[in-house]
Parts: structure tokens; C-alpha cells; sequence
């Protein structure tokens, strides 16, 4: 990472609390001042038997896709307790690069897409495209996308959902908005970091309600999908990055 390429600039990061702290670390080392004001945060789900059944019934499917980290820190610490040893001939899948570490340091290996961390990268994988008849299990947060589980369907594949978390409006606490209105009243806030259409919804609605006025600050999204939601809502100023790995959004931002 070049160690001047934020230099002078601060970041709103608006990642979930566990994921926010990573990613500030990379931006003070490119230079920059990290602010930690998450908009979304994560609860885990209550287990349910359906839920405890799924895992029972691991050893059933072929393949295994962890759409986020935290289906693997809520999910596979759960399949744990019911497995203290994996099933043989499972295909395990991460949809990036830091969900596949958090599943090896559980002691899972799991392939990941060659490039475009997400859905779409995932479904270009020569072994995900080939799956008529085979029983796939998907564990993901709720009301997560439809792209992965609708193109596996139509590709014939017999589908089962662990939905091991929710996502909810953060509640920042006064000194946070406090600290927030300073930096863009005074017009000291360079860019802001959004890693999903969710946590857009939230950052405008957290700046309306504080009436504060962020369109014309930097936006830095992960997908083509999440700028046109961006630029709907008014954004002046959107920025496209690889993929939501941490190096990748600090090292696309200029």
C-alpha cells in the first residue's frame, strides 16, 4: 500500500463494526485519517430447529457458499459444535477473499472467484455453472441478493438457505454525529466508503435527518450496481472500486 496515498484526506468508513476496524488500519497506513461511524449492525438470528436441522444434515450437500464473513463467524462456528469433524466431499466456496480466511482459520479451505469478489464473480466459476441436480447450501445474512440463488436455480441446482444474521440501522451515539457534523459542515470529510445499496439507504438517512448535505462529498462504492443506486440518489461524485476486500478499496481510491 503506498504510504502517502490518503495523505491529508478523511474517510468516512461506514462498514459494521467488526469489519470497520480493518479497513481504517489500511487507510492511516495509505496516509489518511479513518472515520468509524458504521451505519449498519449485525445481529445474530435465533436458532431455530429448521436451522439446527440444516447443519445436521451438512454431510448432504455438495456444495457450501458463505456469502460474508459473518455467515462464517455466526454460521460455521454453529456447523462446529454439530461436526467436530467436517464431512468429506463437500465443496466449500467464499465469496472473497476475507470470508475464505475467516472459514481457513476454522479450519475450512474454500475457493473463491478469480476475480469480482462477489455474486457475479462467484457464478462465473466453471464449477458453479454445472450444477443441475446437486443440493447447494447457502449461508448468508437475511434479505441478502437474489442474483447467486436465482442463477443457481435456473442453472438446476436444488437449493437450502442458512440465514445465520440480520442487518439493522445503526444507532450512532451523539458524539459520533456530533464528530460527523463537523466534518462536513467545515467541509473536512473527502470521501465516504459504501459497501452495499443498505448501508447507502442509511448514510442518506442518517445525513437528512442531521440535515446534512453529502452529495457533493466523494462516494466510493464496490459495484456498478450500488454507483447507479448512488447516482439516483443524487451523488455527485462516484467512484467504482474493484471489489469490498480492504486493499482493494484503498488501493482504488485517488
Amino acid at each position: 500500500m503506498e504510504k502517502d496515498l490518503l495523505k491529508g484526506k478523511t474517510v468516512w468508513v461506514t462498514r459494521p463494526v467488526k469489519q470497520a476496524g480493518a479497513l481504517a488500519k489500511l487507510i492511516e497506513q495509505a496516509g489518511g485519517q479513518a472515520f468509524i461511524l458504521p451505519v449498519i449492525d449485525i445481529v445474530p438470528n435465533e436458532i431455530t430447529g429448521q436451522a439446527i436441522q440444516l447443519i445436521q444434515n451438512l454431510d448432504h450437500y455438495q456444495k457450501v457458499i458463505f456469502l460474508s464473513s459473518n455467515a462464517v463467524e455466526y454460521g460455521l462456528n454453529l456447523m462446529g459444535q454439530y461436526w467436530p469433524q467436517w464431512p468429506i466431499g463437500i465443496q466449500w466456496w467464499a465469496v472473497g477473499k476475507a470470508t475464505a480466511g475467516a472459514m481457513r482459520y476454522l479450519g475450512v479451505e474454500a475457493q473463491i472467484p478469480s476475480h469480482g469478489y462477489n455474486s457475479e464473480g462467484l457464478l462465473e466459476m466453471a464449477a458453479l455453472t454445472q450444477v443441475r441436480g446437486q443440493k447447494i447450501l447457502i449461508v448468508r445474512g437475511e434479505s441478502g441478493r437474489n442474483l447467486l440463488p436465482d442463477t443457481l436455480l435456473t442453472r438446476g441446482a436444488e437449493l437450502a438457505f442458512l440465514e445465520v444474521y440480520k442487518r439493522i440501522p445503526s444507532q450512532p451515539s451523539r458524539a459520533q454525529i456530533q464528530q460527523l457534523t463537523s466534518l462536513v459542515e467545515n467541509e473536512q470529510l473527502n470521501s465516504v466508503i459504501v459497501t452495499s445499496i443498505e448501508a447507502l439507504e442509511n448514510v442518506m438517512a442518517l445525513s437528512l435527518t442531521n440535515g446534512l448535505v453529502i452529495r457533493n462529498i466523494p462516494l466510493i462504492v464496490i459495484s456498478q450496481r450500488i454507483a447507479a443506486a448512488a447516482s439516483n440518489l443524487g451523488f455527485d461524485t462516484i467512484q467504482v472500486v474493484g471489489s469490498g476486500e480492504n486493499n482493494e478499496i484503498v488501493a482504488g481510491m485517488i
